[in-house]
């Protein structure tokens, strides 16, 4: 279960910095610091980030403040007034900044990866906004999602923007799982296998790719087999990045 080689974009913003590279025409990012150091590796020049955590030149108050737009109201509204960012990239693990950037109005979630969302100013850009905004994934929850009970209507949306994931980032990890249990509950079971094959294949060491597997397999009646996977899946523990 190692993971994937030579390079592994688990916890890395890969995605976000491919969308951003083929659809975007440049700008300032309000980025996590966190994988700050990832994205001048990967973006276009054209693309200005707020604060890489391997430079020097930043202090413990450019930090502080970047963390604290993420999470307090205030600070998000002072950080937008001075650096007015095109873009905003911020960690799937920071559930709370939904509420605090929707009471700004101004930016719309328009990608997701497997470690982050990523945001665009409409004011700046109002057709790349309106061309990718998702509407029917909710990126900090998608996970919670239970297409079962899901209508059909719905379940078509999620899967237009799941499709619009993959078109962008063939290797998208959430994109795939959406896919692949909204193809379970269709019963299109090749398709969920290999929506889920495709996320072992990229991401060896996550454990819900076997998990997404096991679902397929178990909906096709191979149940052994489903059970194997299952038992994979929890041997490699619960706390396994996702």
């Amino acid at each position: 279960n190692r993971p994937a080689y030579p390079f592994s974009e688990s916890g890395l913003p890969a995605g976000v910095a491919r969308f951003l590279n083929a659809n975007a025409p440049g700008g300032k990012i309000l980025n996590d610091a966190n994988t700050g150091g990832y994205l001048p590796w990967t973006l276009n020049p054209k693309f200005r980030i707020y604060m890489d955590m391997q430079m020097s030149i930043f202090s413990d108050t450019d930090f502080a403040f970047t963390q604290n737009a993420f999470f307090d109201v205030n600070a998000f509204r002072s950080f937008i007034r001075e650096y007015d960012p095109s873009y905003i990239s911020v960690s799937l693990y920071r559930p709370y900044f939904k509420k605090v950037v929707e009471s700004e109005g101004r930016f719309v979630p328009v990608f997701f990866d497997q470690a982050e969302v990523l945001y665009v100013n409409k004011s700046h850009y109002a057709d790349l906004a309106g061309r990718y905004a998702l509407k029917a994934i909710e990126p900090f929850a998608y996970a919670e999602v239970i297409y079962a009970d899901q209508s059909a209507e719905k379940l078509a949306e999620i899967f237009s923007e799941a499709s619009r994931l993959l078109e962008q980032d063939p290797t998208n990890y959430r994109a795939h799982h959406i896919l692949s249990s909204i193809s379970v509950v269709r019963r299109q079971y090749d398709k969920a296998l290999w929506h889920a094959e495709a996320v072992v294949r990229r991401y060896p060491e996550q454990s819900h790719g076997y998990a997404l597997k096991g679902d397929a397999l178990f909906a096709m009646s191979r149940y052994e087999e489903a059970a194997r996977l299952y038992q994979k899946a929890l041997d490699m523990g619960r706390t396994s990045k996702a």
